[in-house]
């Protein structure tokens, strides 16, 4: 850590003591400074990305993190604080960040971020260096998390209380045995840590610390062989579960040639996205195999909604049918937008945002963005603002900021055969989602 001091008079009165500054072994991209309080009503750390608020810790210190940095930037900053219409402020001091781990893919960028400029995102890499990361629009990474050989996190998220990434992990051979979730502050430490017996793709909180995820249902036919179907299950902030719903209650095996997935047996709906909907307490569910999008009331698991194969809603025009879908998203009470792979039909991978209309059950497509890209794997569309879409085009390794009429502004293709399962945005990373 190199500190550079300057000299600068405070306002207000006597400038504050210098404070301890520290680069984290565990974030080191985030600058921890702290210094002794003194009856203060609040405190701040201006730097070069802007301004850190500042919290009291255990021992009675302002600490604040400087969020949103590089790795290897030389960073000025100043802490100060008010007490009533006083201000003082520190000297301004200057730290340079450290490295990530060697290994992380780079990024490359093209076009014009837009609306994207001066939000984050934040993103599950997998490939051969799967971890966790945050990059600005640039595509410089600005906090990584590094998941461990022979484990995947298919799905990051911002926690809702704000301060921490919520992640999960897997086993890449998806024993049903193993499945976490991990909160991880800014600072590279684990905040908690709950297993989550047989999760694979996804999970999403509810409210702070209180979690849903899609879990294998592994039961046999009536030949005994193994088929794979999904349950959801609900976490409270003290760990006790709940089992809200099965697909195994809902529709019936439905056989069709498949890929070897999960070694407990036929991989017959293949859960890969869920979203919490709070204007209905309910759970939007997404189930690939089956083709089918579902909406499950938290209170009892009942189904409210079905669009796809499983369902009754009329595609128009009937080529807009969902093939392999992943990630739907509610807009508004009536649009929905989704991430479909086209696996069955071959065709390339789109988005489409459907306007629901559940009085005449149809489901007509309002914008439909297509690339012609080959995705075997996972992808994600997530609305920036009322007119633009952030897209990971999953395995493709390729991601881009459109419009709604499906021009691309901006790129962003992940380098040495890495890729984004999902991303999402983050406008303030001092606030909560």
């Amino acid at each position: 850590m190199l500190l550079l001091p300057f000299t600068l008079l405070g306002c207000g009165g006597p400038s504050l003591r210098a404070p301890e500054i520290r680069v984290l072994d565990a974030a080191p991209t985030v600058v921890e400074v702290r210094w002794p309080a003194d009856g203060e009503d609040e405190a701040w750390v201006d730097f070069d990305g802007g301004r850190a608020p500042a919290a009291l810790d255990d021992e009675g210190w302002w600490r604040a993190m400087l969020l949103g940095l590089t790795q290897n930037a030389d960073v000025t900053l100043t802490a100060a604080t008010r007490a009533g219409d006083r201000v003082r402020e520190g000297q301004a001091q200057g730290v340079t960040t450290g490295l990530f781990p060697a290994g992380l893919p780079t990024m490359v960028v093209s076009g014009d971020p837009g609306p994207l400029d001066g939000r984050f995102l934040l993103g599950s890499l997998a490939g051969e260096h799967a971890a966790v990361v945050i990059l600005n629009a640039e595509g410089e990474l600005v906090w990584a998390r590094v998941i461990p050989e022979g484990y995947a996190s298919p799905q990051a998220r911002l926690a809702l209380g704000g301060g921490a990434v919520v992640h999960n992990v897997v086993d890449v051979g998806r024993m049903d045995d193993v499945g976490a979730l991990n909160w991880v502050g800014f600072d590279g430490e684990v905040q908690r840590a709950l297993e989550t017996p047989g999760a694979h793709h996804t999970f999403a909180e509810q409210a702070p610390g209180e979690v849903g995820y899609l879990a294998v249902d592994v039961r046999t036919d009536d030949q005994g062989a193994g088929v794979v179907g999904d349950a959801l299950v609900e976490v409270d902030a003290d760990g006790q579960t709940t089992t809200v719903f099965s697909t195994w209650d809902q529709w019936p095996v439905r056989y069709r040639p498949q890929p070897l997935f999960f070694p407990q047996g036929y991989d017959w709906t293949h859960g890969n996205a869920l979203e919490y909907v709070p204007e209905r307490d309910a759970w939007l569910a997404c189930f690939g195999n089956i083709d089918t999008i579902a909406e499950m009331s938290r209170a009892d698991g009942a189904v409210d909604f079905v669009i796809g194969a499983e369902g009754d809603y009329v595609f128009e025009p009937p080529e807009s049918a969902i093939d392999f879908p992943h990630a739907p998203l509610w807009l508004d009470e009536r649009r929905l937008v989704v991430f479909d792979s086209g696996e069955e039909g071959g065709r390339p991978a789109q988005v489409t945002i459907f306007d629901i209309d559940r009085d005449s059950g149809v489901a007509n497509v309002e914008h439909l963005i297509r690339e012609g890209l080959p995705v075997n794997a996972l992808g994600s569309a997530v609305p920036v603002g009322d007119d633009h879409l952030l897209i990971s085009w999953g395995s493709d390794g390729v991601a881009g900021l459109y419009t709604l009429e499906g021009d691309a502004v901006w790129d962003l293709k992940v380098q040495a055969g890495g890729f984004f399962a999902r991303l999402e945005v983050i406008d303030d990373l001092y606030g909560a989602p």
